[in-house]
């Protein structure tokens, strides 16, 4: 996953937050910051 696909996940709004937090695909990256949502 790009940066910019990391980015517009964490600046999303809940519903976009959550899908992706459930998303096995979702890189550790991106959990890690969302897990301090």
């Amino acid at each position: 996953m790009k940066q910019e696909e990391i980015d517009k996940i964490l600046n999303g709004d809940s519903d976009v937050r959550r899908r992706a937090a459930s998303n096995p695909s979702t890189p550790a990256d991106a959990l890690t910051e969302l897990a301090k949502d």
